[in-house]
């Protein structure tokens, strides 16, 4: 047997015949019928019956008549719902709730443009309230309706893609207990005694729809609430099913474990196991590798991982990880670097020779780094599943040895469900959410400049402006006023201080061409002439070299209204002029294209 998928062509079909699945209701006439089902697990073959399935969405979901004379456009929203402390010394955390459109190439979903934020959960506040409106949107779009699109009439229809969230949120949307519960997967019944079981069934154990809604009629239809609090522990779901069961959905394959969340809560444990078995001298000598290793120049720097651990990102966790094979490689020379707790450990439990200890655990690093890449692929392909199956065996056997207490949490076994995720969606990344970290990181760097109250309030209305911003820049227009009076963004867009927020990550408009400067050490700025274009500067002025020239960081009263007077003059108008602040620069160039063709011209002259 094989479990390769084999296509047969339509002209290959000698004729059709009538097989009944014997989990439904009995067909009046049919030729051959199906009671189990034939799987590979672990790489063995073994069955199940025919109820342990899950159901095709035409065998559950009730289809709407749509018009036949009106073109159908059909799209599904992925929903994502993580919880974050905004404030560093206290724990105040809110749940943000942002929305995307599935059907969405993957590069365009990566864009925060295409990120749209729904709201918060306050603290301590309920979710479902805060999500019942959304839901109500989902009940109407499943529907359909009718709407005008570049003067054509159209039917509009869809409903949920995903719901992506964190292991406590993504089990309450899914309707099962608590990660800490005695079965506390959202995809399996695994009891919690034995989460470090890599090789646990997940096909014959796995949570099916149909029979979790069995199971939550059987809770409802329980006459004492004693009865209800056995029945769910019973099952290991809650009481009451979550409020997006009022859509049409598949409970437990439309809530798969978020990769990133997964991965990186598995990075900071093995970075955290690993700097806690390192001694005062395998400490300094790693630190000094670290210290003098070659990163790429977009990561951002970091504090000592052993001492700020706590204060990196999930992003920052892989990014360290991916690197750590090489600064182990390069630091630990001897197990004399490793407490000696851990090296005993190790020679008698493990049964490794001092020789041995070092080299394995640089081969731990190498494989949880490989692992840590298939899983975060773009692509997959046959092969790449049953690669990143063996790696998370071969990986989940090395951890075991070193730090055993990895292999009892719950991310642990969420990688046993990974390689099913990915065939469900192609991809892990197409499932994983790391952009909503970045939105978390614009909301903590507000915390500063808001009056830490009301935060909530204050995040919301600064992610509106900005994507009203970016709406408009992008060449949108607000029909409810006259559009010839409107201010024309495509000018405002080429002032230095807005074109900073156009050439930044957040916005990317499609109708501005803004070049890219590799250097990092110059600054790109455009001129209102258009026959002057390229203009960098580079080599800002310290404060040294102000007080050396004789140079005022502000512009004074008159010069600033002489400037005024000559945009008015020049420009015929004075919005550009934001700012009294002024900096110099040592050298400049630029690409002149009067005379034909772009000419380079550098000028080794203070530029203002």
């Amino acid at each position: 047997m094989t479990d390769y998928t084999i296509i047969i062509n339509p002209i290959n079909i000698v004729s059709k015949v009538d097989i009944w699945l014997t989990d439904i209701g009995e067909l009046s006439n049919f030729q051959y019928f199906i009671n189990e089902i034939v799987y590979c697990i672990n790489g063995q073959w073994s069955t199940r019956p025919i109820d342990l399935r899950h159901h095709h969405p035409v065998e559950y979901i009730t289809t709407q008549n749509t018009p036949s004379n009106l073109p159908i456009y059909k799209f599904f929203l992925d929903i994502y719902i993580d919880k974050f402390g905004p404030f560093r010394n206290a724990y105040h955390g809110i749940g943000g709730i942002y929305l995307q459109i599935g059907n969405m190439p993957q590069i365009l979903r990566q864009k925060l443009k295409n990120h749209f934020l729904i709201g918060f959960i306050p603290f301590s506040a309920s979710c479902d309230e805060v999500l019942q409106p959304l839901i109500n949107d989902i009940q109407d779009l499943e529907h359909g309706y009718e709407l005008e699109i570049s003067n054509q009439t159209v039917w509009v229809t869809g409903g949920l893609g995903v719901i992506i969230s964190d292991l406590p949120e993504g089990n309450e949307q899914s309707g099962i207990k608590n990660h800490n519960a005695h079965y506390g997967c959202r995809n399996c019944m695994i009891h919690h005694n034995n989460l470090h079981d890599i090789t646990f069934d997940i096909v014959k154990y796995a949570c099916y729809h149909h029979i979790t809604t069995s199971h939550f009629e059987d809770i409802s239809n329980a006459k004492t609430q004693a009865e209800r609090e056995i029945l769910s522990t019973q099952y290991g779901i809650r009481e009451k099913p979550s409020s997006f069961d009022s859509i049409s959905r598949d409970r437990h394959i439309q809530c798969p474990h978020d990769a990133f969340h997964c991965i990186g809560g598995l990075a900071k444990e093995m970075l955290q196991s690993t700097f806690g078995i390192l001694n005062s001298i395998g400490e300094n000598e790693f630190l000094n590798v670290w210290r003098n290793f070659e990163y790429p120049s977009v990561w951002s720097c970091q504090h000592n991982p052993i001492s700020h651990l706590n204060s990196y990102f999930f992003s920052d966790y892989l990014r360290l990880s991916m690197i750590m094979p090489f600064l182990i490689n390069r630091s630990l020379i001897s197990t004399s670097m490793l407490n000696r707790t851990i090296v005993e450990f190790l020679i008698e439990e493990s049964k490794f020779t001092k020789r041995q200890i070092i080299d394995q655990f640089l081969s731990l690093w190498a494989s949880f780094s490989k692992m840590a890449s298939l899983i975060f692929c773009k692509e997959f392909s046959e092969d790449n599943y049953n690669d990143l199956q063996q790696n998370i065996i071969h990986w989940s056997e090395k951890v075991g040895k070193f730090f055993p207490r990895i292999t009892q949490l719950p991310n642990f076994h969420i990688l046993c469900h990974f390689t099913m995720h990915a065939r469900n969606f192609a991809t892990l990344v197409n499932v994983a959410v790391p952009t909503k970290e970045m939105m978390h990181r614009l909301f903590k760097a507000m915390i500063p400049h808001s009056n830490k109250k009301n935060i909530e309030m204050d995040f919301v209305q600064r992610d509106n402006c900005l994507q009203t911003l970016r709406f408009l820049l992008d060449g949108g227009v607000d029909k409810r006023y006259d559009t010839e009076r409107q201010l024309n963004f495509n000018m405002l867009s080429k002032d230095q201080c807005v074109r900073a927020l156009l050439s930044s990550w957040y916005i990317l408009p499609s109708k501005f061409d803004l070049e890219q400067d590799d250097d990092n050490t110059s600054l790109q700025i455009t001129c209102m002439n258009e026959n002057y274009i390229n203009i960098k500067v580079q080599g800002l002025y310290t404060k040294h070299d102000l007080q050396t020239n004789n140079l005022e960081k502000n512009l004074d009263d008159n010069l600033f209204a002489e400037l005024g007077r000559s945009y008015n003059e020049e420009l015929d108008c004075t919005e550009h002029l934001t700012s009294r602040k002024v900096k110099y620069y040592s050298r400049t160039s630029i690409s002149a294209r009067t005379w034909g063709p772009a000419m380079q011209v550098h000028l080794g002259r203070v530029c203002t």
